[in-house]
């Protein structure tokens, strides 16, 4: 665990303690995930569920909260900031040089093992629908 100290001055223009009073701050790196690339902006969902980084190379690399890199998107160079929405379902890039902002739209596709369920039709069928309707 690491410490830091805060100057009372600084507390004393926020509010939060009287003067005089020195405060402590503990803190301890809990993970470092390397990237291999070059990194322009990170951009995390606000239940830190999803972790979206910009390189400069123009990918969005999207990480889970384990730090297990779940996907790239290939958006292209010259953005320079990312941010998300609180789904995590948009990503918004921009490019401040040039006054755009793209948004787009993220769909995460899951797998689901059907194998041994009941169905209609032909197994070998390129699309399966799934329902979930006997909730106990």
């Amino acid at each position: 665990m690491k410490r830091a100290m805060i100057a009372p001055a600084l507390l004393v223009c926020i509010g939060l303690l009287p003067l005089g009073v020195h405060a402590t701050v503990e803190w301890q790196s809990i993970q470092t995930i390397d990237m291999g690339k070059k990194l322009v902006d990170v951009a995390v969902t606000p239940d830190g569920r999803l972790t979206f980084a910009l390189t400069a190379d123009g990918d969005v690399l999207i990480y889970s909260a384990a730090g297990k890199l779940q996907d790239k998107l290939q958006v292209g160079a010259g953005f320079d900031g990312i941010a998300c929405s609180a789904m995590g379902d948009k990503i918004y890039l921009s490019n401040r040089a040039a006054g755009k902002l793209q948004v787009v739209q993220v769909e995460f596709i899951r797998d689901i093992n059907t194998a041994g369920s009941p169905f209609l039709g032909p197994p070998e069928a390129p699309v399966t629908l799934v329902v979930f309707s006997d909730f106990q």
